[in-house]
Order: structure tokens, then sequence, then C-alpha cells
């Protein structure tokens, strides 16, 4: 099964996600109101939700998400994988 992350505004996230645990998603609550999010599977997700990187890309992580992601120790030069392992420090369930 492949995880996959995303940033996402409090008013998109689903009506029924009010814990950090939820079905097929977990989350880390975000200091500007956002939250980083991981989806198991191929569940569709809203399209306002902005992917991060998949753990194999080799791309790294768009400006605005480093400035989001900054406090938890992701850094710019980060990839998915490394961004991954990062957030599973936070919350067992980001875990690659």
């Amino acid at each position: 099964m492949i995880n996959r992350y995303f940033i996402v505004k409090t008013e998109h996230l689903p009506h029924n996600l009010s814990t950090h645990y939820i079905g097929e998603y977990h989350y880390i609550d975000l200091p500007d109101g956002h939250h980083c999010v991981v989806v198991f599977g191929n569940k569709e997700v809203p399209e306002e939700w902005q992917a991060l990187p998949h753990i194999l890309d080799s791309c790294t992580l768009k400006p605005e998400h480093c400035e989001r992601l900054a406090h938890l120790g992701i850094n710019p030069e980060d990839r998915g994988f490394t961004i991954a392992k990062t957030l599973s420090k936070m919350h067992p369930a980001f875990k690659p």
C-alpha cells in the first residue's frame, strides 16, 4: 500500500475528520491552520489538497510547503522519503 502526503487547509478537511485518526487518514496540525495529511492507498482526495512529493520522487518541496513544515524539521532540500521519515517522528502513521 502506498501512502500519499498532502497539505490541507482546515476548511478542506472532510467534515468527519475531527480527530487525528479516521479511517484512511491521519494528520498533523500545522501552526498556520493547515494540516499535513497522510492518506493510505488510492483513496480519492479533494482537488484543493496540495500533494507533497511522493516518497520515491526526487523532487523537493514547494517553497510555501517548506515554510509550513520547517518547524517539524523539514528542510528545503529534503526529498519525499526523508520528508515522510521526519513526519513519522511526529506521528507514527506517516512512516513511509
